[in-house]
């Protein structure tokens, strides 16, 4: 206990007070004491990689953070849990992941309380994606997108394919391979969508990728991962991309690689296989599939038309049998139609030969009697004036030449005297 004097007062007659090291101080005895390794779970909000490892750890009830707690996890440590998890160790160890950790208690006088790790149990972690996983399936199946690629009607073969893939994926050259250098020649039209396929940004990378396609120049897209581990491969269980996955317009195939788990994302798409392999057998084994289906059908059309075609040879052979017969008794009949329509029209045009040389006569004497010549023999005379007959002209002057004709004589004169004649009306 220190002095401490206000107003030249001294305070300690009047309370009890603790410096802040001797506080801090105490503090340390207390957590000192305890000195023994627990578990404890955390998840880790911050994490900085500095030779140690800092770490920020927190627990949230419903999103709202209750606790808040620095740790570090010593260089030592690290290497021998990295030389047990392997790449797990990664996998875990990162921002985000629900963590069971063995600790023990550090309180520093100066910078306060932290967390030594010892040690990491990842079957806690797994624990942790696999709830994860089914909240997620329970999710989804409430808003009905568990089957919605089922519900697609897709082309009978998919030949025009977008490949969503890290380039340097494990399978995809095999699929490459597999698919264009398949035995029956099929030609396929592939490209390429590069994306991340883990860590934090693969999610949104694939999304992104998904949601930017022209889905018109397409019949499938096929994500391809080539394996990993249960936590390299959690990316394919996150919501948001697996819903993308059930509601994208197109058929998405899967081959993420993973033998012996299936991801959400495996499950809400339209075809899902264990690798990128067997996704491009498949899409060779469905090309055969249509083939063979259509020498089915074209082989069924041709023996019905075949079985047709013999039918309808019969058939019209019968016919031709039929027509030969109706031929020659319609011949015969008609030889006799034509010999007694030929006898009646010749018989007809003799009548109408006779009718017409008669007519022709009458003619002829007709136009023998209204000869002018003959009418001009009888005493009857032509007048005209300038050509044109006097009957035809409506006033005559005087002095005008008037030419007559008779059956001799052709006789011009100049009119003197004109006297119109009265003619009687009814």
């Amino acid at each position: 206990m220190a002095n401490c004097f206000l107003y030249g007062v001294d305070m300690t007659l009047y309370m009890k007070y603790y410096s802040l090291h001797s506080l801090t101080k105490s503090i340390k005895n207390h957590l000192d004491k305890i000195n023994k390794e627990i578990w404890v779970t955390a998840e880790i909000a911050d994490l900085q990689d500095r030779y140690h490892y800092y770490l920020e750890l927190v627990q949230r009830d419903e999103d709202i953070v209750v606790a808040r707690v620095k740790a570090v996890l010593w260089n030592d440590i690290a290497e021998q849990l990295l030389k047990k998890l392997e790449k797990a160790f990664y996998e875990v160890l990162k921002v985000g992941s629900k963590v069971l950790i063995k600790i023990t208690i550090q309180f520093h006088e100066v910078y306060g309380l932290s967390l030594v790790i010892r040690d990491l149990d990842i079957r806690y972690t797994l624990g942790e994606l696999e709830k994860k996983k089914q909240e997620t399936l329970e999710k989804l199946e409430k808003e009905r997108l568990l089957k919605k690629q089922l519900e697609l009607t897709p082309k009978l073969v998919f030949q025009r394919i977008a490949i969503i893939s890290s380039p340097t994926a494990a399978g995809l050259e095999d699929f490459m391979d597999q698919l264009h250098s398949n035995i029956y020649g099929y030609a396929f039209s592939t490209k390429l969508y590069p994306v991340f396929v883990q860590g934090e940004r693969a999610a949104k990378s694939i999304i992104h990728k998904i949601n930017s396609l022209n889905y018109n120049n397409y019949d499938c897209i096929v994500i391809l991962r080539g394996g990993g581990s249960r936590f390299e491969l959690d990316v394919f269980n996150d919501y948001e991309l697996s819903k993308t996955i059930a509601l994208c317009e197109l058929p998405v195939i899967t081959g993420i690689g993973h033998l012996k788990d299936e991801s959400v994302s495996d499950i809400v798409s339209f075809k899902s296989l264990k690798t990128p392999t067997a996704v491009a057998e498949w899409l060779i084994e469905k090309v055969l599939f249509f083939e063979s289906n259509c020498k089915n059908v074209l082989d069924k059309a041709l023996d019905m038309v075949s079985q047709k075609l013999v039918k309808e040879k019969l058939a019209i052979s019968q016919k031709l049998n039929e027509i030969l017969i109706l031929s020659k008794v319609f011949i015969s009949n008609s030889k006799k139609d034509i010999f007694d329509k030929l006898t009646q029209s010749k018989s007809l045009a003799l009548r109408l030969v006779d009718k017409e040389k008669n007519r022709i006569d009458y003619l002829s004497k007709t136009i023998k009697t209204l000869d002018p010549k003959n009418l001009l023999e009888k005493g009857y005379t032509y007048s005209t004036i300038q050509n044109i007959p006097i009957s035809e002209l409506d006033s005559i002057s005087i002095h005008e030449k008037l030419i007559t004709i008779s059956d001799k004589f052709k006789i011009s004169s100049k009119i003197e005297i004109i006297d119109k004649l009265e003619t009687d009306r009814v």
